[in-house]
């Protein structure tokens, strides 16, 4: 290869490193625009974006900042580290924001009783935890709102109503209920309902989970 073709093919590089900074300076303007105009979220949103949750704590040209939360943990929080993240990521990954529409998420807990335990009742058991939790949230938080908060429901025909689940498996039944959260309360309210169910089920012979107790069979019977 000649010098003039080294030059040339120098220059070419060069040109096409400028020209991958330029577009990334571009998409990072782009996006920190659409982010003053509040397009994807605002400070002190809980969000997600590629694997990383966090509260947004600040928005620059090139980044934006969070506190995470989560990622060791299994609760809903901060780890102490700080997360900077590219604006240009906006246009390549999705991003969940946890309060961007009603302030609610929607969480699970779950129990797996004994096959010959009676069933009906761990579940009337947990509706009643649940609805009771429903009903102190919409008529505590959300007072004031109620009527916004159905509105903004009823756009994706969902309901703040405890859904029940029962599934049958190889060790037991499992039984799952689904309730909304405030969505900075997720692993508070969990926290909560395990605390009244463990106690209710407690007090129920006839209702017990599996792996609490050893059964042992005298060969005689």
């Amino acid at each position: 290869m000649s010098l003039a073709d080294s030059v040339v093919l120098f220059l070419l590089l060069i040109g096409a490193i400028g020209l991958l900074s330029i577009k990334g300076l571009f998409s990072n303007f782009v996006v920190w625009t659409m982010l003053m105009r509040k397009k994807y979220f605002k400070t002190y949103d809980r969000i997600e974006i590629d694997g990383n949750k966090g509260i947004v704590t600040k928005v620059s040209f090139l980044y934006f900042q969070m506190m995470e939360l989560s990622n060791w943990f299994d609760a809903e929080a901060p780890t102490g580290r700080v997360i900077r993240i590219p604006n240009e990521l906006l246009l390549k990954k999705p991003v969940f924001n946890y309060n961007g529409l009603l302030k609610i998420n929607w969480k699970e807990v779950e129990y797996t009783i004994r096959p010959d335990s009676d069933w009906e009742k761990a579940t009337q058991i947990l509706t009643e935890i649940s609805e009771a939790y429903v009903h102190e949230l919409i008529n505590g938080r959300f007072v004031n709102k109620k009527e916004e908060l159905e509105h903004k429901i009823d756009l994706f025909d969902g309901k703040v109503d405890p859904v029940n689940i029962v599934d049958v498996t190889p060790i037991g039944i499992t039984l799952k209920v689904r309730f909304p959260v405030y969505y900075t309360e997720g692993t508070a309210t969990k926290t909560m309902l395990n605390k009244q169910v463990l106690r209710r089920f407690t007090d129920e012979p006839d209702i017990e989970l599996v792996g609490t107790k050893l059964h042992i069979k005298d060969e005689k019977e």
